[in-house]
């Protein structure tokens, strides 16, 4: 090693070490002693720095000690997104002043005040900006965001001035609709939705695999919903009795990560963790049969019984593998059957009588085999 890297343990602890350490553990260390052998001052920075780098490795696989960065992932690989800060939205009708009222202009983004304590929060135009009427409704937004929440007949002020308007209010009794903000979610937040996900379920696939272990369940897709953190499921068929209404809702919510929501159609009641009743939603979707026909030649090392067995079992495993609302491709139904073992050629493949793809009639339908024909011809 050459010179300039070697230096002895007195040089180690020289004062600009010291500072690099001092800033990396938050603290300041105590340097006294002695270490045996030669030490450089990069290579003790970079022992100190793996160390800490090992630490937070073993921090990262504990709920309670994990970083932001580890629970956000954690809450993405359950198909969740951390809660983002959000604005409140409320819809005011304006009055303009005249006898009769006149028309006025209102800026886009202007700005107005009121509501909360002392009416100090501050608004501005979102929607309904340009020519308006006395009386005529825009929507506003908070310019904080968070909870900003009106109660009850709320006057506002114009903080940006506009020609002929007195001032704008917010009626609770026309039933007009309002959205409140939301802060942005706590690190405490993460790690109790990140415990919730691990005691309950976890990504897609494992909550569809645990509404599949029902015997009586025939197909179920999962998917993200209309609406972000929410989840659809559809599944077939529909629970029939109490005992199947109880054991789907069970799978259900037991399959579900904690703190997102189903969407669905139908809901079943169910005993969360906390011994209440919550419902679970679904959507109950309906099988679609399809006629099926295949004739194939074979070369001849495949026996024509293990090739008409081969078909239906292949045959079948596509159809299983399609989700609610998924096309049965022609295509991709013809690679199937010509890449079984021994086939050399077909003389008819068909669906519904035809080499059309076939598509459910509805989302919430899943394609099925109805009837099967296979035909093996061997030279």
């Amino acid at each position: 090693m050459s010179d300039i890297w070697t230096v002895t343990p007195s040089a180690v602890y020289r004062s600009e070490m010291r500072e690099s350490m001092d800033l990396l553990a938050g603290t300041s260390l105590q340097y006294t002693g002695s270490l045996e052998g030669g030490y450089t001052g990069a290579a003790a920075e970079l022992a100190f720095r793996v160390d800490q780098g090992v630490a937070l490795a073993f921090s990262s696989l504990f709920t309670d000690s994990a970083p932001k960065e580890v629970l956000v992932a954690k809450l993405r690989e359950a198909g969740l997104t951390p809660r983002a800060a959000t604005s409140s939205r409320y819809v005011v009708k304006v009055q303009t002043s005249g006898a009769p009222p006149v028309d006025t202009v209102v800026p886009a983004d202007a700005r107005l005040q009121g509501g909360g304590p002392s009416g100090r929060f501050i608004w501005r135009v979102v929607e309904g900006a340009g020519d308006v009427s006395n009386g005529d409704s825009i929507t506003i937004e908070a310019v904080e965001t968070g909870p900003k929440t009106l109660t009850g007949i709320t006057s506002f002020t114009w903080v940006t001035p506009v020609t002929d308007m007195e001032d704008a209010v917010y009626d609770p009794g026309n039933g007009d609709p309002f959205q409140i903000g939301n802060d942005e979610e706590t690190v405490g937040e993460m790690r109790t939705r990140v415990k919730e996900e691990r005691a309950r379920g976890g990504s897609y696939p494992s909550i569809a695999r645990a509404i599949r272990d029902i015997d009586w369940i025939t197909a179920v897709d999962v998917r993200q919903g209309t609406a972000g953190g929410t989840i659809a499921i559809t599944l077939v068929p529909d629970p029939v009795g109490a005992d199947q209404e109880a054991e789907l809702a069970e799978a259900l919510y037991a399959g579900t990560p904690g703190g997102s929501t189903l969407e669905g159609s139908s809901f079943l009641p169910v005993e969360d963790v906390n011994g209440e009743t919550s419902l679970v939603y679904y959507t109950s979707g309906s099988q679609q049969a399809v006629a099926v026909v295949a004739s194939v030649t074979g070369d001849g090392t495949v026996s024509k019984a293990d090739l008409e067995s081969l078909m239906s079992s292949a045959i079948s495993a596509f159809f299983d593998g399609l989700s609610a609302g998924d096309t049965a491709f022609y295509t991709r139904f013809t690679s199937v059957v010509h890449g079984l073992p021994s086939v050399i050629d077909s003389t008819t493949l068909t669906l519904d009588g035809g080499t059309a793809d076939i598509s459910p009639a509805t989302a919430a339908d899943v394609l099925v085999v109805g009837s099967l024909t296979v035909t093996a011809t061997v030279s």
